[in-house]
């Protein structure tokens, strides 16, 4: 019998991790339960950093992560302050969300539009009340976006649907002043390819009629747009 109720925690966590990766894991899991019992006796003594309870959460995941020294230098003190007041919810992230997730991190690291939405789907995917949010897709979607594109998403969904009618010759115009110079974009002269990528991606839909030299441009947020919105620009409550 565990001789206190941390060291029977962490049993039970270290059962959930072998049975959760039953191979490739399997080393982390032991090494979970190595790390997590000195660090239990020492929260009963004096409490554990945040960065170092939330580094065990993601301590399965480490091998599996190439550069996670360069990563964690990243991730931990931010994830940390968003888990500061809801550090009882923190559960070790679906892999399939975020290692693709930290890896890609690699590679934004001068673009943070993106960085923050990388974090905020981990946060998704670790916060026990939310993870069920968090969509592997999630992670290929935010790769294929530009700073820009991140922040006309971020813009619309802000804004809520757009409805513009006007002349014919006006609409380019009047969806760069409703959208493109209020979001913020440093190239707006590829506003409207990166229109046309959040369509591509299924983030919103954008439809348009017309009678004469009067047309009407509607664009909204399509459901899996609200979902990633949810996921990946929202960050969960505390």
């Amino acid at each position: 019998m565990p001789d206190d109720p941390m060291t029977a925690g962490i049993d039970l966590a270290k059962k959930a991790l072998e049975v959760a990766y039953p191979d490739a894991l399997q080393p982390a899991a032991k090494e979970f339960g190595t790390s997590a019992a000195p660090a239990g006796k020492e929260l009963a003594k004096a409490g554990v950093t945040l960065a170092r309870t939330i580094n065990l959460a993601l301590l399965p995941l480490e091998g599996m992560v190439w550069g996670w020294d360069k990563v964690r230098e990243i991730v931990l003190p931010e994830l940390g302050k968003r888990f500061e007041q809801k550090l009882h919810r923190l559960v070790t992230p679906k892999a399939n969300v975020a290692i693709p997730a930290l890896e890609a991190m690699r590679y934004s690291a001068d673009e943070p539009e993106l960085q923050r939405m990388y974090v905020n789907l981990l946060e998704t995917a670790m916060d026990k009340e939310t993870a069920e949010k968090a969509h592997p897709a999630f992670v290929d979607i935010i790769r294929q976006l530009t700073p820009d594109e991140a922040r006309i998403f971020e813009h619309l969904v802000k804004q809520g649907n757009i409805d513009i009618t006007c002349h014919r010759d006006q609409v380019d115009q009047m969806l760069l002043d409703k959208i493109a110079i209020p979001s913020g974009c440093q190239l707006p002269h590829l506003f409207f390819s990166g229109l046309g990528n959040l369509q591509r991606l299924e983030l919103i839909h954008r439809a348009g009629a017309g009678a004469s030299h009067r047309v009407q441009t509607v664009i909204l947020l399509t459901q899996f747009g609200k979902r990633f919105y949810t996921a990946c620009v929202l960050p969960p409550a505390a």
